[in-house]
């Protein structure tokens, strides 16, 4: 869905088309939601109640992704434009871009890491929720226990797995 990269085409004229499409998206998502939001219907007396619930709920989402896709499209057309138009800083940005993943990813990779290795000592897993914070038990809740415990090691070594093979590759060592 949406527009597709055509052979030879820059990186910086393909996100800029892609933030126009994303623009009419926002455009007609917008319009829907403030015709909804002027007539007001009450979905406890409509006929159709499901359907009216479902607009409220996904026409702000939509629009909103839609938003968010606009701006992240434009600042990446206005990112790729000034890469493809200065040779220096297209040599350099594949390495400014691994270091800045690097260095967002690592601390994730290694706070997971340490809740592995705090949770083999102690035999107590966190697993954390939007509202409450649940202990796992070894001694009471053994799979519930393992699973977690495996979840938290797979994202920590799978993290730093990945951020190493990449910087590797970037940086050839």
């Amino acid at each position: 869905m949406g527009p597709r990269r055509h052979d030879g085409e820059l990186l910086s004229t393909f996100r800029f088309r892609y933030a126009r499409y994303c623009l009419a998206w926002l455009a007609g998502l917008g319009t829907a939601l403030a015709l909804l939001l002027f007539i007001q219907p009450n979905a406890l007396e409509s006929s159709i109640p499901l359907l009216i619930m479902f607009l409220y709920f996904g026409l702000p989402i939509g629009a909103g992704t839609a938003l968010l896709a606009l701006v992240g499209f434009t600042f990446g057309g206005i990112g790729a434009l000034a890469v493809e138009r200065n040779s220096t800083a297209a040599f350099w940005w594949p390495r400014v871009k691994e270091t800045l993943r690097f260095l967002v990813l690592a601390p994730l990779g290694l706070f997971a890491l340490y809740i592995f290795s705090s949770a083999l000592r102690k035999l107590e897993v966190p697993m954390f929720s939007r509202r409450i914070t649940h202990t796992f038990y070894f001694d009471s809740e053994p799979v519930a226990f393992l699973v977690v415990l495996a979840v938290w090691g797979g994202v920590g070594f799978g993290l730093l797995f990945y951020l190493i093979r990449r910087l590797r590759r970037t940086y050839a060592i």
